[in-house]
């Protein structure tokens, strides 16, 4: 599978994670993952409520939604062999 990768770096509150959303939320289909359940809930929650049917995986809680095209999840989680059009990695140091 071709990926075509883009690293945004920058201090902190420079809009870096808004911008990855942004990006995140305009796309066909999509995958978030986060260091941080709690992360990964509010990514969940900000797309269904701009519209964008999203799912939500973390060891947790699974919430499949089945139109979903959109996946929100803890990084140890994702599911990482599905083609998607934009993936954000967020706090990829972790």
């Amino acid at each position: 599978m071709k990926r075509t990768v883009h690293v945004h770096c920058g201090p902190t509150n420079s809009g870096k994670t808004h911008n990855a959303l942004t990006a995140l939320r305009q796309s066909a289909s999509g995958l978030y993952c986060g260091p941080l359940r709690l992360l990964a809930w509010e990514v969940h929650e900000r797309l269904n409520a701009h519209g964008v049917p999203c799912s939500l995986l973390t060891g947790q809680e699974v919430i499949d939604i089945p139109e979903a095209n959109h996946t929100s999840s803890t990084i140890e989680m994702a599911k990482v062999n599905a083609p998607v059009e934009v993936a954000v990695i967020d706090e990829i140091q972790v």
